[in-house]
């Protein structure tokens, strides 16, 4: 099982996971990209429960979001 994440961006970028300590998780490619959206599949799994950020460069800047992991 994994966690889709939708980015809306025609740029294909890889899309970065860090814990909330900084240290770097995982870098994610895009699965799909249609119609200017691409979709990333993050398995979690083997990652301790707690707070991480994705983040991703977009032709519009820099885009960062705050998710929630439970085990």
């Amino acid at each position: 099982p994994g966690t889709e994440i939708v980015v809306n961006s025609k740029v294909l970028s890889a899309l970065r996971i860090y814990s909330s300590t900084g240290r770097l998780v995982s870098v994610l490619q895009p699965t799909e990209q249609r119609n200017k959206i691409c979709k990333y599949v993050w398995n979690a799994g083997k990652n301790a429960g707690g707070i991480y950020f994705a983040r991703i460069v977009t032709e519009k800047g820099l885009l960062q979001r705050k998710m929630i992991y439970l085990k």
